[in-house]
C-alpha cells in the first residue's frame, strides 16, 4: 500500500484550492490560455504545492485547480506571487475577476510510484 495522503486530516480530506476564470473577448482567449502556460516557472517554484492543473472547460472557459500538503501551502499559494500575476492581468484578459474557492478533496485514485 502507498502512502496515505489524507493522513492526518480533518474528515480525510486533502486541501485544495479551484479558481474559475472566463473570457468573453474571443480575440483574448488565446491570450488566457498562453498566460495560463506561462505561469508555469512561478509554479514550479512554489514548494508547498502537489499538483497543478490549467484546463479549459469550453470556448472561453478556463479553470485551474491545484493541491496542497497541508492548509498553510494552499494559503501560501493563493496570497503568493502566481496569485498576484493572475490577479494583475485579470481586468485585461478576463470577463470578470478570478474566484477562488478552497476545497478539499475527500476521495481520490492516484498514481502509485514503483519501487
Amino acid at each position: 500500500m502507498g502512502s496515505n495522503l489524507f493522513q492526518g486530516r480533518p474528515g480525510g480530506t486533502l486541501p485544495c484550492a479551484r479558481v474559475d476564470l472566463e473570457s468573453y473577448v474571443a480575440s483574448l482567449l488565446d491570450d488566457v490560455a498562453n498566460f495560463l502556460e506561462g505561469v508555469m516557472p512561478l509554479i514550479r517554484q512554489e514548494r508547498a504545492m502537489t499538483a497543478f492543473f490549467a484546463v479549459r472547460f469550453g470556448p472561453s472557459k478556463f479553470g485551474i485547480f491545484n493541491t496542497f500538503p497541508d492548509d498553510a501551502g494552499r494559503y501560501a499559494h493563493v496570497t503568493g506571487h502566481a496569485a498576484e500575476t493572475l490577479f494583475g492581468r485579470a481586468d485585461e484578459l478576463l470577463a470578470s475577476p478570478p474566484t477562488i474557492e478552497p476545497v478539499d478533496i475527500v476521495a481520490a485514485k492516484l498514481p502509485v510510484a514503483v519501487a
